[in-house]
């Protein structure tokens, strides 16, 4: 009997030793998570200066969606728009060399996606078209505004 009782407490012990392993198994779980790099480059020319000898003024800026060879992670939608222009000027606008329209002087949303270079250049042409007698003073104003592209 004592036997008996000694077999069945060292099964016993061993199958309770054997269930807790299998229910009882820690696993460390690493994560390792990068963050995205948002990159959005703005690149300006000089100001251009309007006045009454010079009524036309080319202006250019470039946005792109790298900067020194590291590519964003992240998409964007983008659009520009240009604020204190009076009815005495004329907008001519191009992106890429082709003629785009601007509806109430802002553009259109344009995307740039992430993981190859996209680079964007865009030309603005303002042709003061007004009373050549009267002064231009004016300080015109290029905001451009971007957000995260959700797919």
């Amino acid at each position: 009997m004592k036997k008996i009782l000694f077999l069945f407490a060292i099964v016993f012990l061993l199958a309770s030793v054997i269930i807790h392993n299998n229910y009882s198994i820690n696993q460390n779980i690493c994560i390792y998570s990068n963050i995205a790099e948002p990159i959005f480059n703005i690149s300006f020319n000089e100001a251009v200066i309007l006045d009454n000898i010079n009524t036309v003024a080319r202006y250019s800026f470039k946005i792109s969606n790298f900067k020194d060879n590291i590519i964003s992670d992240i998409p964007f939608y983008y659009y520009f728009h240009l604020e204190n222009l009076t009815p005495d000027f004329s907008i001519s606008c191009y992106m890429d060399n082709t003629e785009i329209t601007l509806s109430n002087f802002m553009s259109e949303k344009y995307l740039l996606n992430n993981l190859t270079k996209e680079e964007h250049i865009f030309t603005i042409i303002i042709n003061y078209t007004g009373n050549f007698n009267a002064s231009i003073s004016t300080n015109f104003k290029l905001k451009i505004i971007y957000e995260q592209y959700n797919h």
